[in-house]
């Protein structure tokens, strides 16, 4: 029968040469049905039956029908499970199917004829050709929506492939006979179209994505399109050729013959037909198993399916007999699925997914995969209604696809299974065993979905908190959180019957109304029972403290705490009460510790009775004390005493506390003292880098214009490089004349230039008298445009930015964002050059500042202006063939930072008041240069330079906080006052046009300062 032809819907109406199946088919298949743990499913139209076929594969059976529409042909499953998609020529429209449930789902209007369908490789688009409207309409397969205008393709097109990437479609164009390429991340048809053979259909792309097949149905061949879309061969295989599939390692394609009644295989490393197998009547669509072992052909009039075994190219098996002429055109077979039949999926490692035909994405329908070694993958995972379940038995893997779909996941075994991928599943999450790592809240999924811990442990691998919308239970199998150094906060309550125990060092605040009904241990870290901000937090149960974990927060624990292994209960966190509904016992191995500040102190509140022993630890806040007496503990009835009293008085305070043990409560009593604030020199540092990047810009700027000078710039230093030299430069045996390139230098003076430079610089300052050093890291850029205006005059504009990493040998860190802008200029004035500079900078602050004794941070923002000015005298002076330049100038920067307030340390945090710095360092220096010209005219000058400056105005960089009614003077690190900077550097003149700089300078430690500076970067004309 002849098959149809998509010129006229007369033709399609009258064609009969169409196939519908599904088949559902497990990886690990023989000639007898397949294991049941991998199902894959493929989906067949009945051509004149307004319907689809299911085949399971397993036992290569008819299992269900599923309605279609008009003339179903064309098929295509989304990779990662969820849809099969099915056209209808004569309705133009696509049948939907739920992959998970195989039940159809609703039907979308396409344009007119619909032939074939192809799914991008990330499962997100469907690309339909529609043969009357001759182009190709894009369905968004989440929402089953056209997107997007069609795009015009050739005449009456039929067949669609897609690269591996996705990043190309190749259309089959009937009636033109060519093939037309899509860009579809423009959604654009790229180049001319591809001239192939006559009446072309059928069209795959190899796996590597370097050649496209495509059956001439008209002329009998295959031909063969390369990378650069050109015909490189064309094979003649059986008559009326129509769909081909390649395999999933790419050696063979394929090929259905459908008047030949056979199936031709290429090798696709020769290009030749290597076994021409004897098939059905009138073959079609053809299509290949995700483990590249079967091919399955859907012949038209003998109604059937039937099945090839490809190592041995011969069909196995009995035919599949599918009613009204099965014609399947596409790839029809699904991707695998692990479904719960059959027991779990074992695998060892990624390789062995790939050797079960698992391809982007790995897909679950109720199944479980057991690992069996140490498996990293970085396939997507689809999970569809009945979810997935990834056992990791004892061994660690590392997921860092994303995870997609309905279905809930399910981690049970010992072992890690690590999840790093940005996910979207909304069916929840349950630990049932072993640990699940992660280092956000979208490696979870939707934020709306669930998660359950029972029996297994959830690890952070960096610092995040849950979605507040995230729903969190404790199973009866219980469940831990291993902060494991990390910190996070659960803002929502937790429920459910079993017991938490919180691991690891770290902080887990519980921000929530807690309702689990089991035994809360805080064995590592510190678990918070409410923050400042969330008094109102609770815990219905009891809690158990161990040896290395703290009790801490400003809410309530409505059970019991023991505290009796060598733990420490620190109510508040920051200053605050922590309330208790039932008892409290203190062991004498066990500490507690409150919070002091001039204006109150921490508060442990229990309701029952108050079982004192062990230490009680005094941490005080900075701030004026005065003679006062505060209420620690508050009880129904108080028993016991700490046994010892330890207090914050490293720095030489002395509070002489006194305790008062009362029926009900316990009171502190000091004396007056003053304290001062401690690691509060950060503030001070981060003005002395400020102001060491301000004098570092005024002198990259300088160093712009000497390059400018001795490359392509001023022509009185380029006329004294040229009488330095008897008009001939020479490097090596070459010689090159460069009178012409002097000649050229006052038309070139006129234009234009715009330049950049890489900057790094890497600073180090040693402490003294008290106040520590700092290390600080700088990496930036600064870029212009200048020209000259006249013969001796050049001016330009100048833009930079600058990242600061500074790390405080106090423990303190910071960093700065420095975005500037400049005018500069340069002027001839006889021998002598006047270059000169003016400009403004913002800096954005942040600082953290460890507080010790409580361990919390005090954290800040801010911002600081900077305004620069500096200016240079120098003289080019050439010496036989070496030109010296000396130079002097100043360099002046005023430094202005507002005030701010910290938070996050509580009765720590500081108000910083505002200042200002100022930094003024005369100059002098020499500057050496050699050029030298290549045969190609490359003009190569490296320079050596010395640089001595020194400081004149006071700038040390002190300042004002307070805090605790006090108010304290930081003092800062002035760097050496006479400093001296050597360096060296090397440009490279390549024409008229370009110019390349680089150089490296270093403040050696002479004093308390050890600097050095880098710089790359080019100049050109225009």
């Amino acid at each position: 029968m002849q098959p149809d032809h998509p010129d006229t819907r007369a033709r399609v109406r009258s064609a009969t040469a169409r196939l519908a199946a599904i088949a559902v088919l497990a990886v690990s298949c023989t000639s007898q049905p397949c294991r049941a743990e991998i199902q894959v499913t493929a989906y067949i139209p009945q051509f004149l039956g307004t319907a689809v076929s299911i085949v399971d594969t397993g036992g290569n059976t008819v299992v269900g029908t599923q309605p279609a529409e008009n003339i179903p042909y064309g098929v295509t499953v989304t990779p990662d499970g969820r849809v099969a998609y099915v056209t209808n020529i004569n309705s133009s429209s696509v049948t939907v199917i739920d992959a998970a449930t195989n039940t159809v789902t609703g039907t979308i209007a396409i344009g007119g004829a619909p032939y074939g369908i192809v799914a991008s490789p990330d499962g997100k688009f469907a690309y339909v050709v529609n043969a009357s409207d001759n182009a190709v309409s894009i369905i968004d397969t989440g929402t089953n929506a056209i997107v997007g205008a069609a795009i015009p393709v050739g005449a009456a097109p039929v067949g669609i492939a897609l690269t591996p990437d996705g990043g190309l479609a190749y259309v089959t164009n009937f009636a033109d006979n060519t093939v037309s390429v899509i860009d579809t991340t423009t959604n654009s048809v790229i180049g001319s179209p591809i001239p192939v053979g006559l009446g072309p259909r059928g069209v795959a792309v190899s796996a590597d994505g370097r050649f496209v097949y495509v059956t001439n149905q008209l002329n009998n061949s295959v031909s063969v399109i390369d990378a650069n879309h050109t015909v490189v061969a064309s094979i003649g295989v059986g008559i009326q050729p129509s769909g081909i599939a390649m395999a999933p390692d790419g050696r063979f394609a394929l090929v259905a013959n459908s008047l030949s009644n056979t199936v031709s295989v290429i090798d696709t490393a020769t290009n030749i037909v290597t076994a021409t197998i004897p098939v059905g009547t009138n073959p079609y669509g053809i299509a290949v198993t995700p483990d590249g072992r079967f091919a399955y052909v859907t012949n038209q009039i003998s109604n059937d399916v039937l099945v090839i075994d490809i190592s041995t190219n011969t069909v196995v098996g009995s035919p599949i007999a599918i009613p009204n002429q099965p014609i399947a055109f596409g790839s029809f077979i699904g991707p695998n699925v692990i479904v719960p039949a059959g027991g779990p999926l074992s695998v060892s490692s990624d390789a062995a997914l790939a050797a079960r035909g698992f391809q982007q994405f790995m897909n679950f329908n109720g199944g479980t995969l057991l690992v069996t070694g140490s498996l990293n993958s970085s396939r997507s995972i689809s999970l569809l209604a009945q979810g997935g379940t990834i056992d990791t038995n004892g061994f660690d893997s590392v997921f860092s696809g994303p995870i997609v779909g309905t279905g809930a996941l399910t981690k049970l075994g010992d072992g890690t299974l690590s999840l790093t991928g940005t996910s979207s599943y909304s069916g929840g999450t349950t630990v049932g065993g072993g640990t699940l790592r992660v280092g956000a809240d979208t490696n979870l999924g939707d934020p709306d979905g669930a998660l359950t811990l029972d029996g297994g442990t959830l690890q952070l691998g960096a610092s995040f908190d849950l979605a507040g919308t995230r729903g969190l239970t404790i199973g009866s199998g219980g469940g831990t959180i291993d902060t494991n150094g990390f910190d996070t906060v659960i803002s929502q309550g937790i429920a459910g019957t079993g017991a938490l125990d919180k691991t690891g060092a770290g902080s887990l605040i519980l921000n929530g109304i807690n309702s689990y009904g089991g035994m809360t241990t805080a064995t590592d870290g510190t678990l918070g029972v409410g923050d400042v901000n969330h008094p109102a937090a609770s815990l219905l149960g009891s809690v158990t403290i161990g040896s290395d974990g703290t009790l801490a927060g400003h809410g309530t624990v409505s059970g019991d705490v023991a505290n009796l292994s060598g733990g420490t209960t620190a109510p508040g966190g920051s200053i605050g009460t922590l309330s208790i509904g039932g008892d409290y016992t203190q062991g004498p191995s066990s500490r507690m510790s409150i919070e002091v500040s001039p204006g109150g102190a921490s508060q442990l509140a229990v309701s029952g009775t108050a079982g004192l022993d062990g230490q009680l630890v005094l941490v005080f806040d900075p701030g004026v004390y005065t003679s006062r007496q505060y209420t620690i503990v508050s009880a129904g009835l108080v028993s016991g005493t700490f046994s010892s009293v330890a207090g914050d008085i490293a720095q030489g305070y002395d509070f002489n506390p006194s305790l008062e043990y009362l029926t009900n409560a316990v009171n502190l009593t000091i004396d007056p003292v003053l304290i001062e604030p401690a690691n509060d020199t950060v503030f001070t540092a981060l003005s002395t880098v400020a102001l060491q990047g301000a004098h570092h810009s005024n002198f990259t700027l300088f160093d712009h214009l000497a390059d400018r000078q001795l490359g392509t710039g001023s022509d009185n230093i380029q006329t004294a490089i040229a009488s330095a030299l008897p008009s001939q430069l020479a490097l090596g045996d070459n010689v090159a004349d460069v009178g012409g390139l002097v000649a050229q230098l006052p038309d070139a003076m006129t234009r234009m230039g715009g330049w950049f430079r890489a900057l790094g610089q890497f600073t180090t300052l040693d402490g003294s008298g008290g106040v520590p050093g700092f290390d600080a890291q700088s990496g930036g850029f600064l870029a212009g445009l200048d020209r000259a205006l006249t013969e001796n005059v050049t001016s330009g504009i100048a833009v930079g930015y600058a990242h600061t990493n500074l790390d405080e040998h106090g423990g303190s860190d910071a960093t700065m964002e420095t975005p500037r802008v400049a005018l500069y200029g340069s002027a001839s004035l006889g021998i002598v050059t006047l270059d000169a500079t003016v400009g403004y900078a913002h800096d954005f602050i942040d600082a953290d500042r460890p507080i010790d004794g409580t361990g919390e941070t005090a954290s800040s923002s801010h911002g600081g202006d900077e305004a620069t000015g500096a200016f240079q005298l120098s003289s080019a002076i050439p010496l036989d063939r070496v030109t010296v330049t000396p130079r002097a100038g100043l360099s002046y920067v005023h430094l202005f930072e507002g005030s701010f307030t910290e938070t996050g340390a509580g009765g720590s945090d500081l108000d910083v008041s505002n200042k200002d710095a100022d930094s003024m360092r005369p100059f002098v220096g020499l500057t050496a240069a050699r050029p030298f010209v290549t045969e190609d005219g490359v003009i190569l000058t490296p320079t050596l330079d010395i640089t001595y400056s020194h400081e004149v105005m006071d700038a040390s960089p002190s300042n004002t906080v307070e805090v605790g009614g006090g108010r304290f003077k930081v003092d800062g690190l002035t760097p050496s006052r006479d400093q001296v900077a050597v360096g060296a550097g090397f440009s490279a003149e390549m024409n008229e046009q370009l110019a390349l700089y680089a150089d490296y300078h270093v403040i050696p430690p002479t004093g308390n300062l050890f600097a050095q500076a880098v710089s790359i970067g080019f100049r050109y004309r225009f």
